[in-house]
């Protein structure tokens, strides 16, 4: 019969060890790369599936089948047929063209092949993008975009939200870091004020498909029924502070919820000298007394500190203002 020979040479059980460690990183390299390969495939589809346009610096591929998130990918901005006219995210994307920021992630998964196994390349292809995300939404706001307006609507995209993760999209990056980045353009009486968006990001993102009112706020100085008004009125904080405190406490009507009712209803209010609100009232009706009625509660209910007045010659008078705000089920 054969032998079996059993060697301790520790020379021997070395090579043995660095043969298996060797082969568990190529096994790594290579499923890490499989995962890749998936996504391109995903992402080319795609891309191939659209209707394209040569625009200025891009092309942009409309998809009549996409229902996630913006994204682009080298050359090409990828959109549904809704978001085909929204400018403010067209804008977003096209930086992201701009800027050859497809060329940095493709980098970036070369060292998360190699690098697999290093939890560091990971923190680093995640800050990448957040940091891809930063000078996008710079490019952004620098074209004369809204500032509260561009934070809203990422906000709402927050909601839908799907990334690719091997293309950058409109609600890549943490919202409420990319906020505070773009809120680093003005100064404003505290940076810290929209980390109170935080939970409402999470809600958004564990229920992909709630119930949600937004409240389109108008700039301040915009805001007003009287010409002769010289500084308009200002909730403390600003629209920023005044949309988050309407959006926490604003509830969607049960009954118009099971009939996937929407609708806009505009508030109107006077803003008296003394800085407290009165006299509200419904400027439009959303075609729902539920909706209209909510809408009231939630601004007498929320803007609960006094405003800052409106001013005529130096001193302060009553001031008309009116918020429109959306009720919609979110898709």
């Amino acid at each position: 019969m054969g032998k079996i020979e059993v060697s301790n040479n520790p020379i021997s059980s070395r090579v043995q060890l660095g043969y298996i460690l060797g082969m568990i990183y190529l096994i790594g390299c290579l499923v890490v790369t499989f995962f890749l390969i998936i996504g391109w495939y995903k992402i080319i589809r795609i891309i191939k599936n659209t209707n394209k346009e040569e625009r200025e610096g891009y092309i942009l591929a409309v998809s009549p089948n996409l229902k996630n998130t913006p994204f682009n990918f080298w050359k090409y901005v990828v959109v549904n047929e809704n978001d085909a006219t929204n400018d403010a995210i067209l804008a977003h994307e096209s930086k992201h063209v701009l800027y050859g920021h497809s060329f940095d992630l493709i980098l970036g998964q070369i060292v998360l092949i190699l690098q697999w196994w290093n939890p560091a390349s990971w923190l680093m292809f995640r800050s990448l993008r957040t940091l891809h995300e930063y000078q996008a939404d710079e490019g952004v706001l620098r074209e004369g975009f809204s500032r509260y307006d561009y934070e809203l609507l990422i906000l709402n995209r927050i909601i839908e939200k799907q990334n690719y993760f091997l293309a950058n999209t409109f609600s890549s990056g943490s919202l409420n870091a990319r906020i505070k980045m773009m809120g680093k353009r003005k100064r404003y009486s505290s940076k810290l004020n929209y980390l109170i968006l935080i939970p409402v990001i999470v809600m958004a993102a564990l229920f992909p498909k709630i119930p949600f009112a937004q409240t389109p706020i108008v700039p301040t100085q915009n805001i007003t029924l009287k010409e002769t008004i010289e500084t308009m009125p200002e909730y403390p904080g600003g629209e920023g502070a005044m949309m988050r405190a309407i959006v926490w406490e604003i509830k969607y009507p049960q009954n118009l919820l099971d009939k996937g009712a929407s609708g806009v209803a505009r508030i109107g209010f006077t803003v008296n000298a003394n800085g407290s609100m009165s006299d509200f009232k419904i400027v439009r009706s959303s075609g729902y007394e539920e909706f209209d009625n909510e809408a009231i509660r939630a601004i007498k209910s929320s803007l609960n500190k006094a405003w800052v007045p409106g001013f005529v010659d130096g001193k302060p008078v009553a001031s008309a203002v009116s918020i429109p705000i959306t009720f919609r089920i979110a898709q």
